[in-house]
């Protein structure tokens, strides 16, 4: 069965940067524009306050004021892009940084707050040369270096992403953000979960709270087979986020290896109930009910899965698997030959449809299926 283990990386907008309070200025030569900024910075303060106690909408309100007071005040746009990320109003929030660095070029917490939000919009090119920007300006800033490697994983050059999170780490030993996106990409991308465990051992290190970090040690872990270490890191992330649906899937599939299949039901069903439009949470729910030997239910999940994402390849390899182990090997070929379609150069595909051909009785097809299996096994090698 196929199993999609929930390791998770951290967003771009993890960004520390803190808006600060500006004193106010005046400007003795000008007795109307230093009344003015003053009230322009009067209302840049007010606003931070909104902005540091979550209040956004009125934050942006006080903003707006400020930099009708002072239109060439460049903080109060910076603050408003950042209201406007915290909305996830992406476009606005841009607008607003480009006009921050527009009044001030150099303005490094605005070209990084900005690439933030480019690759928050999935404009990678755009975040990079942002980052890219920041680097000139400042080469010993951590920050750039790990927005440009999860820009850099975005666009799926996972080398270079690898290359960016070691050059924060090396910047700032205590990013534990950069860890645990680094060890995501050894755990997914490279399947090198000693690397990644380490990785998020350094993070929890660093942050002995990092949710994030339990429950991808949890998925590593359960990739090598330590399920009783994946259950205790999952436990640990449910009970620093119970809200997050990922632990408990990643729990439950540990239960369900070890055999716990009422322990691995009620955390699958935990996390249906939290995400029900998850459509690969069907496909891990549907693999406990297969291990135990609930194939109605692990078709029903199946199908569910593919009612939600027909594009899943895997959920048809389980479907099929289900129907095979259930005596019907007629509709596991349907399955099987659709995951194909999906993986023509996946040899599982070929070898699970050619032992549904052998119980079908159709040994000219079982054979033709193996020879094509072996083919794409030799070519992997």
């Amino acid at each position: 069965m196929f199993l999609q283990h929930t390791i998770e990386f951290r967003r771009t907008n993890v960004y520390s940067g803190i808006l600060q309070l500006v004193a106010i200025a005046f400007l003795a030569f000008s007795p109307v524009l230093a009344q003015s900024n003053q009230d322009a910075v009067s209302f840049y303060n007010q606003g931070l306050v909104k902005h540091q106690n979550g209040d956004f909408d009125q934050a942006i309100v006080l903003f707006n004021k400020a930099v009708a007071l002072d239109p060439k005040y460049a903080e109060p746009h910076n603050a408003l892009g950042d209201c406007y990320s915290q909305k996830k109003d992406y476009s606005r929030a841009i607008t607003e940084f480009t006009k921050a660095i527009s009044l001030a070029p150099k303005f490094i917490d605005a070209l990084i707050r900005r690439g933030n939000a480019y690759g928050e919009i999935g404009k990678n090119d755009k975040a990079i040369a942002d980052y890219n920007q920041v680097i000139t300006l400042n080469p010993q800033i951590a920050f750039p270096y790990f927005g440009r490697g999860v820009s850099y994983r975005n666009m799926g050059d996972f080398d270079q992403a690898i290359i960016e999170f070691t050059k924060a780490i090396k910047l700032n030993p205590q990013f534990y953000m950069a860890f645990d996106n680094r060890g995501v990409i050894y755990a997914r991308i490279k399947h090198d979960y000693d690397k990644a465990i380490a990785d998020f051992n350094s993070a929890l290190q660093i942050n002995p709270r990092d949710a994030f970090a339990y429950n991808n040690r949890a998925a590593a872990y359960s990739s090598k087979g330590n399920y009783l270490q994946a259950i205790a890191d999952s436990s640990k992330a449910i009970e620093l986020n119970p809200r997050d649906f990922m632990p408990f899937t990643n729990r439950g599939m540990a239960y369900a290896f070890l055999g716990k299949y009422e322990q691995a039901l009620a955390d699958h069903n935990k996390a249906i109930s939290m995400a029900p439009n998850e459509a690969w949470l069907y496909l891990n729910r549907s693999d406990t009910y297969s291990r135990a030997g609930n194939f109605q239910m692990a078709v029903a999940d199946c199908n569910k899965a593919i009612q939600l994402n027909p594009q899943i390849p895997e959920a048809y390899l389980n479907r099929g698997l289900s129907y095979a182990k259930s005596g019907n090997p007629v509709q596991a070929i349907i399955d099987f030959t659709k995951f194909i379609n999906f993986n023509p150069m996946n040899p599982r595909g070929y070898r699970e449809r050619a032992i549904a051909y052998r119980k079908s009785g159709n040994i000219a097809k079982m054979m033709a299926d193996n020879q094509e299996a072996d083919r794409l096994q030799a070519r992997q090698k």
